[in-house]
Formats: structure tokens, C-alpha cells, sequence
């Protein structure tokens, strides 16, 4: 793993289930990519009670997910993700510059023997990851390793979810 100066990669939150501030809470889980953009710009402009509550949604309603992406392509970025499992949360996601601004989602939820991780995208791929599950939640490198060394199922690029997408060799073999 790549290493830049001043990131904190030993950095462990506390937990996943606890907000710190009304906004996070409010963006936890929405799916759609522009649509959390458009809540943090509404956000920052004091404006939120302006913006239509179909887009507050964390995952939007089927018909809001039709008329934005009669806008542009993009807007269906990260709209077409799994339903979330009960008590899962979003921990961190990769948003390629594509056409329709695909998103691949790391989650995480917990289960008996403490946090299960698992990686979503749009096409309903299968993935493995180097670390399924754990007593606490990730650091910031454990995080960069599940996307660096995350694998799809389907297909055997030769590198990790973080780039393999930008290869130009994600092509069945």
C-alpha cells in the first residue's frame, strides 16, 4: 500500500453505529452518489427543508431514480446498490468516473463474533475480501487493504477492487 504523508492510517473509529454530527447521520446510507451531493450542498446552503424528501431517502424511490437519470447518466451512480441488511452501514465506497458514476460499497454490520464485512456494486458481483470479519471496526489501512486486495469473483484481472476497474483489463479470460 501506497503511503502519503500526514493520513493517519492506524486511525480506528470507535464504532460505525454512532454519529457524530446531524449531517453524517443523514448521509449514512443514501445510495445514490449526486443525491449526496446534493444534500451536502443543500446542507451547507441552509436549505435542506427545500429539497424534494424522495431525495433524502436512503435508497431512492424507483420513480425519483427514472427522472434523475433522464437528467444525466450519473445520476444513477450508486442508485442501483443492494438494499442495505438490518443495521448495516456504508463505511466507505469507490466512485468510478464512468458514464453512470458506478459504486462499489464496503459495509459492515454486526454479527456474533463481533463486525462482518462485505463489498457491494451495482451488478450484483460476488467478491472476496482479506478481511471478512473482526472484533473491532477497521483502520484506515485495513480499510485500503479490502480495496486493494479484494477480488471480484467473476472475473481475475490481477489486481485489487481499488484499481482493476481502471485497468481496461477487467475482461472474462
Amino acid at each position: 500500500m501506497k503511503k502519503y504523508r500526514g493520513i493517519r492510517y492506524g486511525f480506528r473509529p470507535q464504532s460505525y453505529w454512532s454519529e457524530t454530527d446531524p449531517l453524517s447521520a443523514i448521509l449514512r446510507n443514501v445510495t445514490g452518489e449526486n443525491r449526496r451531493r446534493m444534500i451536502i450542498d443543500f446542507w451547507n446552503a441552509g436549505r435542506l427543508e427545500e429539497l424534494d424528501p424522495a431525495l433524502l431517502h436512503d435508497e431512492a424511490p424507483a420513480g425519483t431514480v427514472t427522472r434523475l437519470g433522464r437528467i444525466h447518466p450519473s445520476f444513477m451512480g450508486g442508485e442501483y446498490l443492494p438494499p442495505y441488511r438490518p443495521v448495516e452501514v456504508e463505511i466507505a465506497r469507490i466512485c468510478l468516473r464512468s458514464t453512470t458514476s458506478d459504486v462499489i460499497s464496503l459495509r459492515a454490520r454486526p454479527i456474533t463474533e463481533g463486525i462482518g464485512y462485505r463489498i457491494v456494486d451495482e451488478y450484483r458481483g460476488e467478491f472476496t475480501l482479506p478481511i471478512n470479519s473482526g472484533p473491532a471496526p477497521l483502520t484506515l489501512a485495513e480499510i485500503v487493504r479490502q480495496f486493494e486486495d479484494g477480488k471480484l469473483r467473476e472475473l481475475d484481472w490481477g489486481g485489487g477492487l481499488a484499481t482493476g476497474y481502471c485497468t481496461g483489463s477487467a475482461l472474462p479470460r
